[in-house]
């Protein structure tokens, strides 16, 4: 979902920040394949969309030589990525980042998101799906059946990139870094705590022993 103020690709209203769906018309905007070439096929099986419960269309949204395949609606712009899909996506954009756009990263986060809360079921399963946060820090709710795939609302996609772009992922690699750095940290800690208090009682049984030898003596 965009950060920035449009207008709307049906009507030309101005859209509210962060928007995909008309005040004005109603209409949901194509923000996720915006300006991106992309063919119909015939899909292998019918998946059923999460958001809608229309039948999704198949979109290869790369070459013909080179084809990706992705499930969208055309009713509600939905779209479903198979296990692995989302990965091989975001890595493309991940590669060409060399800084952490910290402000931009926290202003994406605060989009507003004016939808309930609601738990849909995996099109290709029908099984109900699980929330997640993206990235753990993303502030991005998707559903994920561990089976399948990922299901994505209208604008979820192009959030996930924009905060990859940004430096979401290098952000994480870092938070784990310091996290695996603070961990190690604490294990040696304790350790030098245990080996010391393990000093402390030898010497104590020690002191003990020596003085029950000296009162021997001079019993």
């Amino acid at each position: 979902m965009s950060t920035k103020s449009g207008k709307c690709e049906h009507c030309n209203a101005p859209l509210g920040h962060g928007a995909i769906k008309c005040s004005y018309c109603g209409g949901i905007n194509d923000v996720d394949l915006k300006g991106h070439y992309f063919t119909l096929h015939e899909p292998e099986e019918e998946r059923i969309c999460a958001g809608c419960d229309q039948v999704m269309q198949t979109l290869n949204i790369r070459s013909s030589e080179a084809p990706f395949y992705i499930e969208r609606c055309d009713n509600c712009l939905g779209i479903f990525l198979d296990n692995g899909e989302i990965d091989l996506i975001i890595n493309d954009h991940d590669k060409l980042v060399h800084t952490i756009d910290h402000i931009r990263l926290g202003a994406l986060k605060e989009i507003p998101r004016n939808e309930a809360v609601k738990y849909v079921k995996c099109p290709v399963c029908q099984k109900v799906m699980n929330r997640m946060n993206f990235g753990d820090s993303s502030g991005i709710i998707i559903d994920q059946c561990r089976d399948h795939g990922i299901y994505l609302d209208a604008g979820e996609l192009q959030r996930i990139v924009s905060w990859v772009k940004q430096g979401g992922l290098r952000r994480n690699e870092q938070r784990e870094a310091l996290k695996k750095e603070d961990f190690q940290w604490r294990e040696v800690f304790h350790a030098e705590t245990r080996s010391q208090h393990n000093y402390d009682r030898r010497a104590q049984s020690f002191l003990r022993g020596l003085g029950n030898f000296i009162q021997h003596l001079w019993s």
